[in-house]
C-alpha cells in the first residue's frame, strides 16, 4: 500500500496521462519497487486480460498469482480494464514491456533476505528520490558483511565491512601478526 504523498503523485500522474499504455505502465508502477515484482505483476495482468478476453480458463498458478496480488490488481481501476479487447491487448503488452526495458535498475546485494516492509521502505525512498521509472532488484551475497553493495549503470560499490577489510587486509593481517607475537 502506498503511502499517502506517494500515492498523490502516481493519481496526478494517472490523471494527466492521456494514452492507455501510459496509464497501464503507471498502475503497474504503482506500489512496485523491484524487478521481479514488476515482472510478475505484468504477467498476472497478461494472464488475467487473455484469459477474459479469449474466454480461456486461467492456470492453477495463474490463480495463485492473481490471489497474491489480489489488493494490487484491484487497485486498478476497472474502467481501464475494460477499454482493453482483442485487438488491442497484444498492441499494449509489446508497448508495455519495451517501456519497462527502459526503468532504471538499480542491483542491490545483501546477506540476508529482507523483509517485505523494508523492501517497500527502501523501495518508497529510492522512488521518491530517483523518479517513477525506477526500480531495484535485490540479490543475496553471504560474502558481505554488515552492509550492501550496489550495481549502477555497469559500476559495483562495495559499502560492507568487508569492502574496508579488503581495503585494509595487510594492516589487519600486520596488527593481528604483531598480537600473535607479543602473546607467543
Amino acid at each position: 500500500m502506498l503511502d499517502a504523498k506517494n500515492d498523490l503523485v502516481f493519481l496526478l500522474m494517472l490523471r494527466e496521462s492521456k494514452n492507455m499504455e501510459e496509464k497501464f505502465y503507471l498502475a503497474i508502477l504503482t506500489d512496485t519497487y523491484t524487478a521481479r515484482k514488476l515482472q510478475k505483476r505484468l504477467r498476472v495482468l497478461k494472464g488475467y486480460l487473455l484469459s477474459k478476453l479469449f474466454n480461456a480458463p486461467l492456470s492453477e498458478a495463474d490463480h495463485c498469482e492473481l490471489a497474491e496480488e489480489k489488493e494490487w490488481f484491484e487497485s486498478i481501476d476497472p474502467v481501464l480494464l475494460e477499454q482493453i479487447n482483442k485487438n488491442t491487448v497484444y498492441t499494449l503488452f509489446t508497448t508495455l514491456e519495451n517501456k519497462i526495458k527502459q526503468v532504471r535498475l538499480l542491483t542491490v546485494y545483501v546477506a540476508f533476505e529482507m523483509p517485505k516492509d523494508e523492501i517497500t521502505r527502501l523501495g518508497r525512498t529510492l522512488r521518491h528520490t530517483y523518479g517513477v521509472d525506477f526500480l531495484f532488484d535485490i540479490k543475496f551475497d553471504p560474502n558481505i558483511i554488515a552492509g550492501a553493495s550496489f550495481v549502477w549503470q555497469g559500476v559495483y560499490k562495495d559499502y560492507s565491512i568487508r569492502s574496508l577489510i579488503d581495503q585494509h587486509k595487510e594492516e589487519i593481517l600486520s596488527e593481528f601478526r604483531h598480537y600473535v607475537g607479543r602473546k607467543g
